[in-house]
């Protein structure tokens, strides 16, 4: 897999360990609902870890919602990056949780916890989900009401949306 350097153009603070980073980097084309690799040199070591797309595939940047693991070997140093840092990211998306592997239907459940809301809110920034079911219900489960981040994106979607959007 090839890698290219991605540059932080933002990083969103939630809570004191949950962050987002907005990185631009030259990505292959990928669907709503895939993940790639983030990773930092240290030393002769090049340490990754996988991390889904938040911003639908139209977006400029590429979002990624992460939670700091105090004793981790990357999330502390993600977690101290800023704008202008630089870091790798793999070119290739993965993964198959997109709207592909969704069968048709009338309503559309996303449930998640913690950071694992990321690719549902790609999906439904995308809109394709909008055009493909009649009500969409999504649900986020979290320890602390603090961390039910993304509230003006969610909120954004109930506006727009009304009826068909639960959340």
């Amino acid at each position: 897999m090839a890698w290219v350097e991605g540059r932080v153009i933002e990083r969103i603070e939630w809570t004191p360990t949950l962050f987002s980073l907005r990185v631009a980097a030259d990505l292959a084309p990928y669907k709503a609902g895939q993940f790639t690799k983030l990773a930092l040199e240290q030393g002769e070591r090049r340490i990754q870890r996988a991390y889904s797309f938040v911003n639908p595939p139209s977006a400029p940047y590429h979002e990624f919602y992460l939670v700091e693991i105090p004793s981790g070997e990357l999330t502390p140093s993600l977690g101290s990056l800023q704008a202008g840092d630089t870091l790798l990211v793999q070119s290739l998306a993965t993964g198959f949780l997109t709207l592909d592997e969704v069968p048709a239907g009338r309503d559309l459940w996303l449930l998640s916890t913690g950071t694992a809301i990321g690719p549902f809110l790609s999906m439904l920034a995308d809109g394709e989900a909008f055009n493909r079911f009649e009500n969409l219900v999504l649900v986020h489960g979290v320890r602390k009401g603090e961390e039910l981040s993304y509230q003006e994106l969610i909120a954004g979607f109930a506006a727009r949306y009304g009826g068909r959007f639960r959340y």
